[in-house]
């Protein structure tokens, strides 16, 4: 399901609402910190995002780990808004190579002998996304890693040799590196570097928005074509369905239409091809959230718009049935409040409202709603209180249960937890409807979360994922067999390069240890 960063809330290359037609253009430098070149600058307007450079800097006996920023750097997020003159600076790793000690005994042997690997690489993670059994991360480099289900070829790599529950990366298009990720139930999406969309997995239904020929699906990154000059700037992927955001301010979508959560009529743009929603008069939508049977957007005027299927009140609206609704149509929000973010799972939302509370709608099954129904009816915004002191900063949905993350940087949890994706302790219940912190690593605090079915991903202050729940898939990334692990683990990054054989002189090395 796919992630929304949190706050404050990247809207990637968003069209400004009309209030910020006169917004200020910031100016973003990347300094290369001793690389080449120096520096590269661009001038970027309030709230939207900066552009990776096209080629990474190079320095003598170094590696590039990435672009950074930050007093204690922090690998840069590409999906969020600029707002502010910033600076991006590359970070390096020393070149080195493995030694060994000692380089030369007695003929005899017998001699212990120590490999000694080169420093580790300084490469970190910088956003993730949580499909319904898969996972993807991208880490400081631009590099994609996909873990978990591969059963459609999701993953977008060959997992032969190379365990499914752990991270292996993604080959993109020559020269192409990744800037944000979205993953679906079956399917995935990337937009790259060169700002074009990428796709691959099940397309059954059309929702890898491109020719797949007679496979119904691709195990390999394809890329979409948009409509005459545009370019997509946010994604969101769905279960059959995908969505994004366009460079002209124009939301389209693709695939599965069997509850109207195209929002469009597919008579002129075909379902399997990126067609154009049509906006309530006078806005543009500046975010796409796509779910199971029905879509969600963000509108410029801060109002959330749904459609599709409302058969447990998800769309938050008033559609005087529970039927399929094929046209976008606002959620009332609480008095004298706008929606900022918002998150979607098969069968309820969760959106932050400007006052910095979270309103949740929809199934409440599992105390998934974290509030209690009878002073607002499920199907419409009710206002989850939130621990004493502190205000929601993002919203997280997954299938039956939420996340939040707070103003004090840590993470609240509820809803289902019988495969432990609540990270904590809920007693015998085996779910809890009121928010509860989880307990992150020592000195790490959780800056981003992403809810799959049944499990959670969030990335830590450290640069590192964590992960918890379900691992029927592997997707976890990490080795618990396939029981649920209910406490966040690292998931351990790639590695980079081991030895696979010792020469002494022409004698080759036996018995190799790590």
């Amino acid at each position: 399901m796919p992630i929304a960063p949190a706050s404050p809330l990247p809207t990637p290359s968003t069209p400004l609402a009309h209030a910020d037609t006169r917004a200020t253009a910031y100016t973003v430098t990347f300094d290369a910190a001793g690389g080449t070149p120096a520096t590269q600058t661009q001038q970027v307007t309030q709230g939207r995002t900066a552009t990776r450079p096209a080629t990474d800097p190079t320095r003598d006996g170094y590696q590039f780990d990435g672009w950074f920023t930050g007093t204690t750097p922090v690998a840069y997020d590409f999906t969020r808004p600029v707002t502010q003159d910033t600076t991006i600076t590359a970070h390096w790793t020393k070149t080195g190579q493995w030694t060994i000690s000692p380089d030369h005994g007695p003929k005899a042997g017998g001699t212990t002998v120590t490999l000694t690997p080169p420093p580790a690489r300084g490469i970190r993670f910088s956003q993730t996304s949580a499909g319904t059994y898969h996972s993807m991360g991208i880490d400081s480099k631009g590099d994609l890693y996909t873990w978990g289900d591969n059963d459609y070829g999701q993953l977008g790599r060959d997992t032969t040799g190379m365990s499914a529950n752990r991270p292996g990366r993604v080959t993109p298009p020559t020269g192409v590196t990744f800037t944000q990720v979205s993953a679906g139930s079956f399917h995935s999406m990337a937009i790259g570097s060169d700002g074009n969309l990428y796709t691959w997995g099940w397309n059954i239904y059309g929702q890898l928005g491109r020719d797949t020929g007679s496979s119904r699906q691709d195990n390999r990154p394809g890329r979409v074509t948009p409509p005459t000059g545009v370019t997509f700037t946010q994604i969101s992927a769905g279960e059959y369905h995908s969505m994004a955001i366009g460079s002209d301010g124009n939301l389209y979508t693709w695939g599965a239409d069997l509850s109207s959560q195209l929002g469009r009529d597919t008579t002129s743009t075909p379902a399997d091809r990126p067609g154009r929603v049509t906006p309530p008069t006078g806005i543009t939508f500046t975010k796409a959230i796509t779910s199971g049977d029905y879509s969600v957007a963000l509108g410029s005027d801060g109002n959330l718009y749904t459609w599709g299927d409302n058969s447990n009140g998800q769309l938050g609206r008033d559609t005087t049935s529970s039927g399929y609704y094929g046209r976008p149509g606002r959620v009332t929000p609480p008095a004298g409040i706008t929606f900022t973010q918002a998150s979607a799972s098969s069968n309820h939302c969760i959106a932050l409202g400007s006052d910095g509370n979270l309103y949740t709608w929809g199934w409440n099954s599992s105390g998934q709603l974290g509030r209690d129904t009878t002073g607002t009816p499920a199907d419409r915004p009710g206002r989850v209180a939130p621990p004493t002191g502190i205000t929601f900063t993002q919203a997280i949905a997954g299938s039956s249960h939420s996340m939040a993350i707070g103003s004090d940087r840590n993470l609240y949890t509820w809803g289902a937890n019988a495969r432990g994706q609540l990270g904590r302790d809920t007693g015998s219940s085996g779910y809890d409807n009121r928010p509860g912190r989880v307990t992150p690593p020592t000195g790490v605090s959780f800056t981003q979360a992403s809810a799959g079915r049944d499990y959670s991903v969030a990335l830590g202050s450290d640069g590192n994922l964590y992960t918890w729940g379900s691992n029927s898939y592997g997707q976890l990334g990490r080795d618990t067999g396939t029981a649920p692990a209910d406490r966040p683990v690292r998931v351990v990054f790639p590695s980079r390069g081991k030895p696979t054989g010792v020469l002494f002189d022409h004698a080759v090395g036996t018995g190799l240890m790590p």
